[in-house]
């Protein structure tokens, strides 16, 4: 214990050079770390530039320390962890095949604080607990850190709700055991949230347990969700009824009873919300409007009080000037106490000033980007919602899907094709070849990859009119 007190010592003046990661490398940094951490098994860090690599590892120079731990044993294999660099800059650590213990969590996130740079994240068939995945969850929002893989690691369905909602762009799980229980808490934490806390754009679900009901809860937080843009659903166990649950939320679908409540009560906060930004606009004026006409009340008071003293000022008896007050001043004071009453009544704005200030109130109250406020229309007095056109990209591969699911994602993709004249609006990439129940030259397939890949056509030729449009204009030479 105490030997290890000793080099707890030794490593403590290195705190101060922690964050000057100009003169550090990552591995440097992820070093000191790690031994400020207590971390009990010191990793080696792999170097890759451009790409996963499988390369050597480094030779492992910490056998000293590590003997001096374990009084004199065997020191253990130390771990491997890869980090790739694009341009002399890491972008991405992964940690793959090996125990990850909490300690190194804290100072992999401890190293990450002085390296913006890095956005990506793997930690995958790492045995992780649900413990270091609410650690995860603490941590990353202080963090770089917007994707992270935590594929292959079976026991963390407890608290993966916890991962949501935190800031992260892409969340990948694979091969997680995740069932169609977990998969109905994760979905709640999927549906409507303010644009500033969701930002989640994809999600990979493949070589799970998912189900139909899984598919179904899905399906709801779809109805809702407008950020999530690719869904890989390959490997799973979903039948033609999940998979329909999923054409019928991306096509034109009708508002239930307790979505038309939802709707309602936001539309009544909102008018609530610009009614009480409107009355204190009011009283702000109207205050304003009380001051300026008191102030011009006393100065036409005064003035005309001046005026009359000066016209009978020499004409008054030694006995009116023995009284307390002239009759100049009683006049003056009466005066100004009628103005005051008059000024005392509720002013009111002109149609010009109103109008200015229900522009002003207008652009105060927030308009509600909720999709049963903002994407509803009425048809034959009923509330229809144009359905999850931010889906763009859906994996359905190797599962239990036959033709008759394919018809109907043809009619759904065939909708938002007329419904949508923006090409970035609706699905785009559907995979749903090999794998499944479905001949290889069946017609509803080859349909509906031709329109999908017109979609494609339509998207590319919109972009490059858009880049075309964003160039500046080249002016002619002067001559």
């Amino acid at each position: 214990m105490s030997v290890h007190r000793a080099s707890k010592a030794k490593a403590s003046p290195r705190k101060s050079r922690l964050g000057s990661a100009e003169v550090a490398d990552f591995k440097t940094v992820l070093l000191r770390t790690c031994r400020h951490e207590d971390v009990m098994v010191i990793p080696t860090l792999q170097k890759l530039q451009g790409e996963w690599d499988r390369q050597a590892p480094e030779p492992y120079s910490q056998e000293v320390e590590h003997e001096e731990i374990f009084g004199g044993c065997a020191p253990p294999v130390p771990p491997v962890i890869q980090v790739i660099y694009e341009e002399q800059a890491p972008i991405q650590v992964i940690c793959k095949g090996f125990y990850v213990e909490y300690a190194l969590i804290h100072a992999l996130f401890a190293a990450l604080s002085s390296f913006p740079t890095i956005t990506a994240l793997k930690i995958e068939d790492c045995c992780i607990s649900n413990e270091v995945v609410c650690t995860l969850a603490v941590l990353i929002p202080e963090s770089p850190i917007v994707d992270l893989s935590l594929d292959g690691n079976v026991d963390i369905a407890r608290d993966l709700p916890m991962l949501f909602n935190i800031g992260l762009h892409h969340l990948s799980l694979r091969r997680c055991s995740l069932t169609d229980e977990v998969m109905q808490k994760i979905c709640k934490e999927l549906e409507y949230n303010p644009r500033k806390t969701q930002k989640l754009l994809s999600l990979n679900l493949n070589m799970n347990c998912i189900g139909d009901e899984g598919c179904l809860a899905l399906a709801r937080a779809l109805r809702s969700n407008r950020t999530l843009v690719s869904l890989s659903l390959c490997g799973n166990w979903i039948t033609d009824e999940g998979a329909c649950y999923l054409a019928d939320v991306i096509s034109k679908f009708r508002l239930t009873h307790e979505e038309i409540m939802l709707r309602r009560r936001r539309n009544f906060d909102r008018l609530l919300s610009r009614k009480t930004i409107l009355d204190k606009a009011l009283e702000t004026w109207r205050t304003k409007s009380e001051i300026e006409k008191l102030k011009m009340v006393d100065r036409i008071a005064g003035k005309r009080a001046r005026s009359m003293e000066a016209g009978q000022k020499g004409t008054l008896s030694s006995r009116e000037k023995r009284r307390g007050m002239s009759y100049s001043e009683k006049s003056r004071s009466k005066r100004k106490s009628e103005a005051r009453e008059r000024a005392t009544l509720i002013p009111e704005p002109s149609p010009t000033e109103m109008k200015d200030i229900l522009h002003w109130v207008d652009s105060e109250v927030e308009l509600d980007d909720h999709p049963f406020v903002a994407e509803v229309e009425l048809d034959n007095c009923e509330y229809y919602c144009r359905g999850c056109w931010r889906l763009g990209n859906l994996n359905l591969a190797y599962n239990r899907i036959t033709e008759h699911t394919v018809g109907r994602f043809l009619e759904a993709v065939c909708y938002q094709d007329q419904a949508f004249s923006n090409p970035r609006r609706g699905l785009l990439r559907l995979v749903i070849q090999p794998g499944n129940a479905i001949p290889r030259d069946s017609c509803p397939v080859a349909e509906l990859n031709c329109v999908l890949q017109a979609r494609c056509r339509k998207e590319t030729t919109s972009e490059q009119v858009l880049d075309v449009s964003q160039q500046p204009e080249k002016r002619p030479p002067k001559k």
